[in-house]
């Protein structure tokens, strides 16, 4: 429920189902000019979940961040470095028209989902290749300004709880969902989380305003080790011609380039032959590196200007260094190179309450019970299945 600061009487706009609360009695919000672009907030990582009744918690998406924009019929898709990606997603944009306000900026994830409901990123990598725009899915998980009003003074769960009134009014088979949050301890949340093999959670503090920039006001907790690296060059597929048959791949770390590995598979033939053609558009010389390859591990590279990047999922770290059984998960480009370091989880947390989170040492018997894929208002909402199965894809989405 929001929270607001006196009476506050309903307004509905000329189409909308449901009323709105009028926005400026809400706590915290204020009149103010729509933003060209808000520094997205970010999340750390972290070894545990927090928990506590300040923490809220979302599924951790595997796409696009991206920031919409609604000027009037003007909408624009933002990535997180400001880039315009309005033309990508055009079906996207064309949805959001569909909200009814005069003004708004939204904040959420672009994805593409699987036969099984969970978000991939291979498949939204093609669906772009392709021009594809029928499956693409907007989750919003925050609003910063709605109808004149600057939000960012609001709490989060008061910003979510308009959010989810304006996407009510949406129709049942919009790729627009409100991202729906839980307020379970975050460990049980966890593990409920890895059980349906999705990537992981992100918490959230439900009682502050917004933050820009990354810090331990948002944390996120990743069932399986994956992140972006630098693509250093690659191996040519000794089987298929035209294809990579390995990427080499890096990261940063105090201005150097760190060698991390090759990564051998999770790539289709018609995937391999592309992203040979992606990496001969920047063939050069082999890239200073900032410490001494392994033995062999240069044998018959095309090496490549340190600008592409990909994301790889693995299993840990070899003893010197390199990743274990990495997998290619696709190319990204909604971030610079200069950008890709390891990620390092925060050691403690603040509850809200004062208290530091520990380790899990355990991993309680209670779990969740929200469902995925969601509209707010229609009894789907974007959490958690209940039933521990996962959740198939809903129809026309």
């Amino acid at each position: 429920m929001i929270k607001l600061a006196s009476h506050c009487p309903l307004r509905c706009r000329r189409g909308r189902k449901s009323a709105l609360p009028e926005i400026s009695k809400i706590v915290g919000a204020r009149k103010g000019l729509l933003h060209s672009f808000l520094e997205p907030s970010l999340a750390a990582m972290c070894d545990t979940p927090p928990s506590g009744a300040k923490w809220v918690h979302e599924i951790k998406y595997d796409g696009y961040r991206m920031q919409a924009r609604i000027d009037g019929q003007d909408v624009r898709l933002l990535t997180r470095k400001n880039l315009d990606w309005t033309r990508h997603f055009r079906s996207i944009a064309v949805a959001l028209k569909e909200l009814r306000v005069g003004s708004a900026q939204l904040d959420g994830e672009i994805v593409v989902e699987d036969a099984n409901g969970i978000s991939s990123f291979n498949e939204l990598q093609s669906d772009l290749k392709a021009g594809r725009q029928d499956r693409f899915a907007y989750h919003v998980f925050d609003i910063h300004h709605c109808d004149g009003f600057d939000l960012t003074q609001v709490t989060l769960v008061n910003r979510k709880a308009l959010l989810q009134q304006l996407i009510s009014a949406l129709p049942a088979n919009s790729p627009i969902r409100f991202c729906e949050h839980i307020e379970e301890d975050g460990r049980t949340t966890f593990e409920h989380a890895r059980k349906l093999g999705l990537e992981g959670i992100v918490s959230k503090r439900k009682d502050l305003p917004y933050r820009p920039g990354r810090g331990a006001h948002w944390l996120k907790s990743k069932c399986v080790q994956r992140q972006e690296f630098v693509i250093l060059g690659y191996v040519p597929s000794t089987t298929a011609s035209g294809s990579v048959g390995s990427v080499l791949v890096g990261y940063q770390d105090k201005g150097k380039l760190i060698y991390a590995g090759r990564v051998g598979t999770g790539w289709s033939m018609d995937q391999a032959r592309l992203l040979r053609a992606d990496i001969e558009k920047v063939l050069s010389i082999k890239p200073t590196l900032g410490k001494t390859l392994p033995a062999g591990a240069d044998k018959g590279v095309c090496w490549a200007e340190p600008r592409l990047l990909c994301e790889i999922e693995y299993r840990g770290w070899t003893h010197n260094g390199l990743l274990r059984t990495p997998s290619f998960k696709g190319l990204r480009e909604d971030k610079p190179p200069q950008e890709i370091v390891l990620e390092a989880p925060h050691a403690s947390v603040d509850r809200g309450g004062g208290e530091a989170e520990r380790p899990c040492t355990s991993t309680a018997a209670t779990t969740p019970s929200l469902r995925t894929n969601g509209r707010a208002g229609n009894g789907n909402e974007c959490g958690y299945p209940s039933g521990g199965g996962r959740h198939r894809t809903d129809p026309g989405t």
